[in-house]
């Protein structure tokens, strides 16, 4: 069976100030996508070391809300994350993204070491088996660019609109007035990056040979 394998990990992590903090805001945020996205996550995130963490998805429906979700919980911090399409050829292990070995973890561990040239938070995938690989790992780079110039008030309207909250939800969730959402909103041409991410797991499933 195919799986999505999902490593990531925090930029420049040591050099964080309050590592501790990081630590729970992150681990908070894991343990509540668990939840979340239960139906389609296969083994849930684990964090591995101190600044990486890893999940096994049946597929990339949810993939994309939850890494903005993550993002979110522990911004300004930038994360790397690296999805890997292939199979396992180990035992699913339900209770911790560990132990478990296959091309899906191959690929996506070659990958995050690829990814290692960016400071910045990036997504990208890898797997055989996509037919449009490089368009679509394109796209996520443009993508990470400009993410990278977004303040709080605009990831905060990304992610919340990506959940399908009002205006007004989004205003009490990211602490600034409407008007300011209004703003970063139009600014940012955010309403075009949630129709991006949520257009991707179709995308991608079609690119599937």
């Amino acid at each position: 069976m195919n799986v999505a394998c999902l490593i990531a990990d925090i930029v420049a992590s040591r050099n964080v100030a309050d590592r501790a903090k990081l630590q729970r805001d992150l681990n908070d945020r894991l343990t509540e996508v668990n939840t979340t996205s239960k139906a389609n996550i296969i083994s849930p995130y684990t964090i591995t070391l101190g600044d990486e963490f890893q999940a096994v998805y049946k597929d990339f429906s949810s993939v994309f809300r939850d890494i903005s979700d993550i993002l979110w919980a522990i911004f300004p911090n930038k994360i790397r994350f690296s999805l890997g399409r292939g199979i396992l050829t180990t035992e699913i292990n339900s209770n911790a993204a560990t132990g478990m070995d296959g091309p899906a973890f191959y690929t996506a561990r070659n990958q995050l070491t690829s990814l290692k040239q960016y400071g910045q938070t990036i997504i990208a995938i890898s797997g055989q088996e996509l037919a449009s690989i490089k368009l679509i790992n394109k796209s996520l780079l443009l993508f990470s660019h400009e993410f990278e110039k977004w303040n709080r008030t605009a990831v905060g309207c990304f992610v919340h609109l990506l959940h399908g909250k009002s205006i007004g939800e989004i205003e009490k969730a990211v602490g600034v007035k409407q008007r300011a959402v209004y703003k970063a909103i139009s600014s940012k041409q955010i309403r075009d990056y949630v129709d991006y991410f949520e257009l991707l797991p179709q995308a991608i499933k079609e690119s599937e040979r």
